[in-house]
Parts: C-alpha cells; sequence; structure tokens
C-alpha cells in the first residue's frame, strides 16, 4: 500500500533548483510537446510509436511538475493497452478528468504497454469479475451497474514534494519482429528516454541494453 504521508518532505536542496516561473515556463514548453506530438501522428508504425512516446514522456513532465505547483498527488496507472492518470484526494486514488494535457490513451494492437518498478514487474491486469451464473442476465446485468468498478492503484506515483518512484516503462509494437522506446525515471524527477528505437519484446527485452544504452539528456 502506498503511503504519501512518507513522502511529503522535500529537501530545501531541492526545492532550490527551480523557481516558480521556471516551472510554469517549463509546463508551457512540455504542453506544446505533446500537443505537437498528437498532431503529427502519422500511418507508419514506427513513426506513430515514437509519437506515443513522446506523447507519455511529455504528459509525464507534466504531472510532475503540476504536482510541484498544486501540491498534489499524481499517478499513472499502466495497462497493456493504454494508461490512466490518477489523482490522489487524501484517501484514495481517483481517475483524474477533464485536464487539458494529462488524458488517458487506449491502444489499438500492435501498440502495448508494460512497466517495470524498482525492479519487480507491474503490469497488473484488471481483477476479473466473479462468475455470477446463478443469475439471470437481466439481473446480472443490473448488479453490474449497481457495483462500480474499482481503481486499480497506479505503478507510477509523482508527488508534490517532487519525487518520483524509479521506473522504466515501455512502449512497444506487439509484433514477432517488435519495436519499443523505453521511458525511465528516478525519484528525484529525473525523466530519460532511449535515444533511438529498440528491436525487440518490450515485455521481455525491456531491460535490453539498460547499462550500455545511450539515453538522451535528461528531459528538464
Amino acid at each position: 500500500m502506498l503511503r504519501i504521508s512518507s513522502y511529503q518532505k522535500l529537501s530545501k536542496h531541492q526545492q532550490s533548483g527551480f523557481t516558480f516561473v521556471e516551472i510554469v515556463v517549463a509546463l508551457a514548453i512540455v504542453a506544446i510537446m505533446v500537443a505537437m506530438a498528437t498532431a503529427f501522428i502519422g500511418p507508419n508504425k514506427k513513426g506513430d510509436l515514437k509519437n506515443h512516446a513522446y506523447k507519455l514522456l511529455g504528459q509525464l513532465e507534466i504531472a510532475h511538475e503540476e504536482s510541484i505547483i498544486r501540491g498534489v498527488e499524481f499517478g499513472l496507472r499502466v495497462e497493456d493497452d493504454g494508461y490512466e492518470f490518477l489523482i490522489y484526494n487524501q484517501e484514495k486514488w481517483q481517475p483524474l478528468e477533464d485536464h487539458q494535457f494529462l488524458k488517458g490513451q487506449e491502444f489499438d494492437e500492435p501498440f502495448a504497454l508494460y512497466v517495470n518498478v524498482d525492479g519487480q514487474e507491474s503490469l497488473l491486469q484488471n481483477a476479473s469479475s466473479e462468475s455470477a451464473s446463478s443469475k439471470s442476465d437481466g439481473e446480472q446485468e443490473e448488479s453490474e451497474l449497481e457495483e462500480a468498478k474499482p481503481i486499480q492503484p497506479p505503478q507510477i506515483y509523482m508527488l508534490s514534494s517532487g519525487e518520483l518512484n524509479d521506473f522504466y516503462l515501455t512502449i512497444g509494437l506487439d509484433e514477432s519482429d517488435g519495436y519499443f522506446y523505453r521511458i525511465g525515471g528516478n525519484y528525484l524527477g529525473d525523466f530519460k528516454i532511449s535515444k533511438s528505437i529498440i528491436q525487440g519484446d518490450y515485455q521481455s527485452d525491456w531491460d535490453k541494453d539498460l547499462d550500455k544504452e545511450d539515453f538522451y539528456a535528461e528531459q528538464k
């Protein structure tokens, strides 16, 4: 269970790195990047993959910077076919709604996602609903409407203290000859992305050449 309170304190050293104006300017720049990535998604799968990866990177940066400015906690829930941003309301995680840039994404095949957090696999599928074979179809539908779908917790979180949990997230083509991009983040709030597309399976090869890869400079 994530304990938000244990991450609330941010050292003066971390705070001294940015002014309010700098953070606002950074948010504006990243927002433009996200908009451009969305606008230029084309018919080429590898090109689409790169745009999807950079859009997600931009959204993570926006969530991180905005969490500091607003003093709120954001999270990213990753599934194999998409992702969703969440916000912590002091009691529980809930979907982030009506945000201009932090919108969820649902992918069509062959695009897929995988996330590894602190060295542990964290691609958690939604629990399947319990069988209700003893109910009629009408009763089952009514029961499903009455029972709200539980909110799954995020695997990646961005705290108001400026901290993240360490993660590696891959977004790839789920094909026999697959390709993927890798996005990384650490507790200091630094993000990085693979310099070029990586050939391999986005799940089993997520750590391929991890120590040797030449990443872009930090994205801030």
